[in-house]
């Protein structure tokens, strides 16, 4: 059975947050490009909670904040507030209150002490689950972005011009073959792309 061939200026490799917004950046910038992730969907894990201010600061640069406020983040009125206890049930005792301010509340204070030093954006709580599967229908909606999920990247092949891409669909077997200018590493911390380069990972796998 011969390759699948694909011809695209840039490859993303993974589909999680990195590479989603990766993709969403590039299409917004007029460049077309293919996304591939090995897994069928986006995180179904707890994992992220919140979305920190600089994030939200560079949501609203890409266009997203205003999607991301009106469709997928707790309630604006809602603090964030944390408590330390000892247990949940009835014997619980609580052992101290870390006071977080609401979106709303975090947006009056900016707005009061407009002096440079205060973020542009509230930071916002969405689980990260949430906040994937967001993003994936973002991508999946624009023109500019081929979005593979099931197809995972196995190796790369730098020439002068282009870069040559290894993938197998995670369903079927069958090979794919991507030709591209760029080849765009968002793929973790034990990312195949980097072996593929013999890149070194710095540091210790977490």
């Amino acid at each position: 059975m011969e390759d699948t061939v694909h011809k695209v200026p840039v490859l993303v490799v993974g589909g999680g947050p990195v590479g989603l917004l990766t993709a969403w950046q590039l299409a917004r910038n007029g460049i077309h490009c293919m996304l591939v992730e090995r897994n069928f969907t986006t995180t179904r894990s707890p994992k992220m909670d919140i979305t920190n201010c600089r994030s939200m600061e560079l949501l609203r640069y890409m266009g997203l904040a205003d999607k991301l406020i009106a469709q997928e983040a707790v309630a604006q009125d809602i603090s964030f507030d944390v408590i330390i206890s000892t247990g949940l049930g009835e014997k619980g005792e609580k052992l101290a209150t870390w006071d977080l301010p609401s979106p709303n509340e975090w947006r009056s204070t900016i707005k009061q002490k407009n002096d440079g030093s205060m973020p542009r954006e509230p930071y916002q709580r969405c689980s990260q689950a949430i906040f994937e599967a967001w993003l994936k229908r973002c991508i999946d909606d624009h023109p500019y972005i081929e979005s593979c999920f099931g197809l995972k990247f196995e190796s790369l092949q730098e020439r002068d011009d282009e870069v040559i891409s290894k993938l197998v669909d995670a369903t079927t077997g069958q090979h794919h073959t991507v030709m591209s200018k760029y080849v765009v590493g968002c793929d973790g911390a034990g990312s195949s792309v980097r072996r593929s380069i013999e890149v070194k990972l710095t540091g210790v796998p977490v």
